[in-house]
């Protein structure tokens, strides 16, 4: 049941690349996401770039970045941020299409979890206890080249 799924996710993924004219043509498997040279078809590199413009539009919005793609036993965190004096752990969701939910609604509970548990070991080993931190979501939505981009501060309160 869930092969199937995943394949039809990926099928549904592949047709709306295709249609949004990532793919260079129905023999290739190459995207232009970013116009930067051409990434493989793959989840892992469209989430990268999403993961790129989230970080570009933050740095734009005045936050500095300390890390990026921070891995504990726990999960990952893609972005950890500073914007004044508040450390900013940073989820990045991207979708090409609402078809099956959007961003925001899959960083579920489950997945908060996850976060905060890596964020409290990232604190654990960088970071003072009185410090502040919160957890904000980027959740991106639409073709790469003009993706929307919805941030959402403090989204665990």
């Amino acid at each position: 049941m869930f092969g199937a799924n995943l394949l039809k996710v990926q099928c549904v993924l592949k047709h709306a690349l295709k249609h949004l004219g990532f793919l260079q043509d129905k023999n290739s498997k190459q995207l232009d996401l970013t116009g930067s040279p051409t990434a493989t078809n793959s989840t892992k590199e469209i989430g990268q770039a999403a993961e790129l413009q989230a970080k570009q539009f933050l740095l734009s919005q005045g936050l500095s970045l300390v890390t990026q793609n921070y891995r504990s036993k726990h999960g990952e965190i893609d972005l950890i941020m500073q914007h004044e004096n508040c450390w900013v752990f940073i989820e990045v969701r991207y979708r090409a299409s609402r078809q099956f939910g959007g961003g925001l609604e899959s960083v579920d509970h489950r997945k908060q979890t996850k976060l905060i548990n890596t964020a409290q070991h990232y604190m654990q080993q960088h970071i003072r206890e009185d410090e502040q931190c919160r957890f904000d979501v980027i959740a991106m939505s639409g073709d790469l080249k003009q993706v929307k981009i919805d941030w959402i501060v403090d989204a665990f309160n």
